[in-house]
């Protein structure tokens, strides 16, 4: 919404670094894609919009333990 970020994002398979710097785009990932936002430009605010409520049990904070538990293709 404001500044710019960099979204790194990985199915299992295929890795992708995408760069947020404009507000009026968004990025939608579907589910079982391991993402993480890395640099942040000064001031940025992103938005999550999301369809459940928040979880923290149902949220993976271990890269192997997605990868174990992402079927092979």
């Amino acid at each position: 919404m404001h500044g710019a970020c960099r979204v790194h994002l990985d199915d299992g398979t295929v890795k992708e670094t995408v760069t947020l710097d404009d507000p009026a785009k968004a990025l939608y990932m579907a589910p079982w894609i391991w993402h993480e936002l890395t640099d942040f430009s000064p001031e940025a605010a992103i938005m999550v919009v999301a369809s459940t409520l928040f979880d923290e049990a149902e949220y993976l904070r271990d890269y192997e333990a997605f990868r174990k538990g992402f079927p092979t293709r």
